[in-house]
């Protein structure tokens, strides 16, 4: 389902993981997906997207979001 929205908001990153038993934080994968509904260029011309978190897991999505390898691609 196709659902843009100009202002995004992620409360809270911790998510329940059957697997190991107890709540782990949001993958990056997943807060870029939910970040991506903001702003779509069809729709408008900017977007918003707000993460709120503990300050424990501050530094590690601020680093993932702010710390980015170039991602390179070709056909050959």
């Amino acid at each position: 389902i196709n659902l843009p929205a100009h202002t995004v908001v992620i409360k809270g990153t911790e998510v329940y993981n059957p697997d190991k038993g107890g709540f782990t934080d949001l993958s990056m994968l997943d807060v870029m997906q939910i970040f991506g509904r903001a702003g779509r260029p069809q729709y408008g011309t900017s977007g918003e997207a707000v993460l709120i978190t503990t300050q424990k897991s501050l530094p590690r999505y601020l680093a993932l979001l702010t710390d980015q390898m170039p991602i390179e691609s070709c056909f050959i």
